[in-house]
Parts: C-alpha cells; structure tokens; sequence
C-alpha cells in the first residue's frame, strides 16, 4: 500500500505538469495572435503606398 503523504505527492506532481502544459498553450496562442496582428499591419501599408 502507498502511504497517504506518497498519494499526495503524486498527486501534487501531476498537477503542476497540467499546469505547465497549459501555461505552454497559452504563449503559443498569444504568438500567433501577434503574427496575425503583424500581417494586419503589413496590409494596411501596403494600401496606404498605393
């Protein structure tokens, strides 16, 4: 049998894991937010030259 406190520490262990995994999503969509933005911008240029 694992002790309670063995439990809990695996527990604990697994948690933090989802956490990072989220936090990793997160910055990836906010990358991709601002390579939109980006594109965004670089077609209200080009209409301004014209």
């Amino acid at each position: 049998m694992l002790s309670v406190q063995e439990i809990d520490k695996r527990m604990l262990h697994k948690q933090q894991q989802q956490q990072q995994q989220q936090q990793q999503q997160q910055q990836q969509q906010q990358q991709q937010n601002q390579q939109q933005q980006q594109q965004k911008q670089q077609q209200q240029q080009q209409l301004q030259q014209t």
